[in-house]
C-alpha cells in the first residue's frame, strides 16, 4: 500500500516537472559548446575542417570579449589540449577530449536543453547522409550523450530510457518557451512509422509542446532545417528569411527560375505564421548560391542562422550589401538587443552548409 503511494507521488511529481515549459534561447546560459574543426576528418567532397581555424579562433574570443557566459566548453580530439590551453588561458574556457567527434555541427547531435540541467535526448541520423556516412552519424549521435555526461546533465530520451529511435536533428527545432515549437516536415519523413498525431504527442510528452507547427522544408535544402529560415524573437514574433525583390544575375547565384520558386515559397511560410498569430519580421538574405561544398547548398549571405545569447545577437556578415540591412531591421525592431558582427572567414563557414546556430550548443 505504502509502496503504491509513493509509485504515484513520484509519478505526479515527474508529471509536473516535465510540464514546464523549456528554456527559450533569450534567457542568458550558462555555457556554449563548440567543436574545435582541427584534426577533424575530412570528406574527401569538402576542403579540410582546419580552414575554419582561423574562424572558430576569432570566433571563441569574441565570445569570450562580448558576452556574459560563465563557460565556453570546446570540444576536442586528441593532441589538441595543450595548443588550446595556449590559446584561450581564460578560466572560462572548459576543455572536452572527445576523439570520436566527426563534424563541427554541434546543434543537430547536442540534446534539446529542457531545464534544471535536464536535457532530451534524439536519435541523430541524417537522411542526407549517404549509407558510408551513417558510421559518422552514430559516432556523433554519442557525442552529444557524452558531452551531456560531462556536464552533469540528467538525460532523458524522445521514446524511453536508452532508445532513441525518434529521430530529430537539432537544427530543425525551434520554440518560443511557451508551449510553441516549429519544425519541417522533415521530421515526418525521418519518423514514418509514426503518425502524425503520434509525432505531436512525443513533442507533447516530452517537451511540453502543445502547438508544433509543422513547415514544408525549403527548396534545394538536403537538411530539412528550421533554423536557416525561421527563428523566434520572442513569444510571438519570429524572424523570417526573405530574398531580395529582383534577381541579379552572378558567378554562383541560382538561376532566376529557382529564385522565384524560393523566393514565394518564403512567401508562403510568412503568410502560414501570420495565419498562426505571429507577428513577422523579415530579414533580407542575399540570393542563393550553388558553390556549396559536399553537395550541400551554401548558407552564404543568410542572417537568420544567426547565434543568440540572452540579449546579444552574434550576426554574420559577409561583406554584402544586405550585411547593414539586416543589422539595421534587427535593431530597429528590438533596439534592446546588442548585435556582434562575425566577419572573420565567415564565408568560408557559410559554404559547407551553415552558420553559427549550426556550430553551437546553449546550456543553462
Amino acid at each position: 500500500m505504502y509502496r503504491f503511494i509513493l509509485l504515484t507521488i513520484l509519478s505526479i511529481m515527474n508529471a509536473e516537472i516535465f510540464a514546464q515549459n523549456i528554456i527559450p534561447e533569450w534567457n542568458e546560459p550558462k555555457g556554449l559548446v563548440l567543436v574545435y574543426p582541427a584534426n577533424l576528418p575530412t570528406n574527401p567532397n569538402e576542403p579540410p575542417k582546419k580552414t575554419l581555424i582561423n574562424f572558430y579562433d576569432s570566433f571563441i574570443q569574441l565570445l569570450l570579449d562580448s558576452s556574459d557566459l560563465s563557460e565556453i566548453t570546446i570540444i576536442h580530439r586528441k593532441g589538441l589540449k595543450e595548443l588550446l590551453t595556449k590559446k584561450f588561458p581564460s578560466k572560462r574556457i572548459m576543455l572536452i577530449e572527445i576523439n570520436d567527434v566527426q563534424d563541427i555541427w554541434a546543434r543537430d547531435f547536442m540534446p534539446i536543453y529542457l531545464f534544471n540541467e535536464t536535457v532530451c535526448k534524439a536519435l541523430y541520423n541524417p537522411s542526407y547522409f549517404k549509407e558510408k556516412e551513417i558510421k559518422y552519424a552514430v559516432l556523433d549521435n554519442q557525442v552529444g550523450i557524452n558531452l551531456a555526461e560531462f556536464l552533469h546533465l540528467k538525460i532523458d530520451y524522445f521514446i524511453q530510457s536508452g532508445k532513441q529511435d525518434f529521430i530529430l536533428d537539432g537544427g530543425n527545432f525551434i520554440h518560443n518557451g511557451q508551449g510553441t515549437a516549429i519544425v519541417t516536415n522533415r521530421v515526418i519523413a525521418d519518423n514514418e512509422t509514426l503518425s502524425i498525431d503520434e509525432i505531436k504527442q512525443v513533442f507533447k510528452s516530452k517537451l511540453n509542446i502543445s502547438n508544433l507547427i509543422i513547415l514544408p522544408v525549403e527548396p534545394g535544402d538536403e537538411t530539412g532545417h528550421i533554423d536557416g529560415m525561421v527563428r523566434f524573437a520572442n513569444e510571438q514574433t519570429v524572424f523570417i528569411a526573405s530574398y531580395p525583390d529582383k534577381y541579379v544575375s552572378g558567378v554562383n547565384n541560382i538561376k532566376e527560375e529557382d529564385y522565384k520558386t524560393d523566393k514565394q515559397f518564403l512567401e508562403n511560410i510568412t503568410d502560414t505564421l501570420r495565419k498562426n498569430k505571429f507577428e513577422v519580421i523579415r530579414i533580407e538574405n542575399a540570393i542563393p548560391q550553388d558553390n556549396g561544398e559536399k553537395k550541400m547548398p551554401s548558407a552564404f549571405g543568410n542572417y537568420i542562422n544567426f547565434l543568440r545569447i540572452g540579449n546579444t545577437i552574434f550576426l554574420p556578415q559577409y561583406t554584402i550589401s544586405q550585411d547593414s540591412k539586416a543589422t539595421e531591421t534587427i535593431k530597429k525592431s528590438f533596439p534592446n538587443l546588442t548585435i556582434v558582427p562575425i566577419t572573420t572567414d565567415i564565408d568560408k563557414l557559410s559554404r559547407l552548409g551553415g552558420v553559427l546556430n549550426c556550430i553551437s550548443w546553449t546550456y543553462y
